[in-house]
């Protein structure tokens, strides 16, 4: 069995593997959820920290939009639901990233 000192220090070298979402044009929002979801199967943490993980690794316009509506976003559920519905590429985004 590990000990806490172990796993602390997994989780902790997990955590700073999950890159902050910013919404910048070269970040995928689905990326982003896919590492949070990872970090959460990988840590076993419940939802409401992996609710707290999700909005401090939020940054810039990110960060901002969901500072804005944090009152409707109180689960880690809804908080990824509303991240790909707000941050989800536009059609001529996604085809210039093919280019």
């Amino acid at each position: 069995m590990e000990s806490n000192s172990s796993v602390n220090l997994i989780q902790s070298t997990a955590l700073k593997e999950l890159p902050k979402f910013t919404s910048d044009p070269q970040q995928k929002v689905t990326q982003f959820i896919d590492g949070v979801e990872r970090f959460g199967t990988f840590t076993k943490l419940n939802e409401s920290l992996l609710h707290t993980i999700a909005t401090i690794e939020l940054g810039g316009a990110a960060f901002n939009w969901y500072d804005n509506n944090k009152e409707t976003l109180r689960s880690c559920r809804e908080l990824k639901q509303h991240l790909r519905e707000r941050f989800k590429p536009s059609l001529s985004t996604a085809k210039t990233q093919l280019k």
